[in-house]
């Protein structure tokens, strides 16, 4: 068995990261639900004999949440859900 000297091994040193620029839309100020995205969740049951929908609309930016319940998977209940949403948060 061969023997090693300290010259022959190397030594591992970690290796130093330079840090990558953020995307400008991540550093901009930017206002809360200016990037919106869509989903809908359910039927959850309210009472006994009841269901609704949620419609999940999510800021891309700062991750908030902003809930609204439909009675039906219909274009006008979306579209009154989406109404609601603009005129409490303001347009998209």
């Amino acid at each position: 068995m061969p023997v090693l000297s300290a010259v022959d091994l190397k030594v591992n040193l970690p290796r130093l990261s330079v840090p990558v620029s953020l995307p400008a839309d991540r550093v901009e100020d930017s206002a809360v639900f200016e990037v919106v995205g869509v989903d809908l969740a359910g039927p959850l049951y309210i009472k006994q004999s009841t269901k609704v929908l949620a419609v999940l609309y999510t800021c891309a930016l700062y991750r908030a949440l902003h809930l609204e319940l439909v009675s039906s998977l219909s274009t006008d209940a979306f579209l009154l859900s989406f109404r609601s949403f603009v005129a409490r948060r303001g347009s998209p």
